[in-house]
């Protein structure tokens, strides 16, 4: 017999034989049960239902940039000082290798130039702090799309790791925050925790986890 594939709501692959159309199968990854779908009746609309997750509307928004820096106020300090000081001695170190001409700089005189560059490579990095990432649930999975120097940096999580996601109020520092946290089948540990604007409402982010079967607690 032929086998028949198509995907559980956790956007699981399954294949079974073409004997158990319409009867109740269990998904091996979320355990939910579900009914095998004869793939032959179904139109085209409902053919690209079968893909996982395309029944669901992106939402996208912008992650409030203090998740970006979440930390210790003493330990950024310590990376600007390691930034500055350490091109300093950069410099430094390069003069003392590298054979000077007949009117070598003075050891100070490249010692603040290389600060000076590790200002301007410290000021950047605080800049690019402040600019939020982009979250976007799509038809795929929820992905985090954070700015880093030229580029992106691009963080996914497809619906079949997920077992739910909650959203809590929390402090983080002296700030009060809205997080959704998605959760792995696997132990049901913490994949990773998004921070959601206040524009944004909690009934559209469970609209669209219920669309795939992923409980929003």
């Amino acid at each position: 017999m032929k086998p028949v594939t198509f995907y559980c709501t956790c956007a699981s692959f399954l294949q079974v034989d073409e004997s158990m159309i319409g009867k109740q199968v269990r998904c091996g990854n979320c355990n939910a049960v579900v009914t095998v779908p004869d793939l032959s009746k179904l139109d085209a609309k409902d053919l690209a239902a079968q893909k996982p997750g395309s029944h669901v509307a992106i939402l996208k928004w912008l992650e409030p940039s203090f998740m970006k820096r979440i930390g210790n106020g003493v330990m950024h300090l310590w990376i600007s000082l390691s930034i500055i000081l350490g091109m300093g001695l950069f410099g430094v170190i390069m003069r003392a290798i590298v054979k000077q001409g007949d009117t070598p700089r003075p050891y100070w005189v490249v010692f603040l130039g290389c600060a000076a560059v590790g200002v301007a490579f410290d000021l950047a990095r605080r800049i690019y702090l402040y600019v939020p990432s982009v979250v976007i649930i799509s038809s795929e999975g929820v992905n985090r799309n954070t700015f880093v120097g030229m580029g992106y940096d691009f963080a996914f999580w497809p619906w079949h790791m997920m077992s739910h996601a909650k959203i809590e109020e929390v402090v983080i520092g002296f700030r009060s925050a809205r997080l959704l946290t998605l959760f792995s089948y696997e132990g049901e540990e913490e994949l990773v925790s998004l921070a959601l604007p206040r524009s944004l409402m909690v009934d559209q982010v469970a609209k669209a986890f219920a669309a795939v079967g992923k409980p929003l607690r």
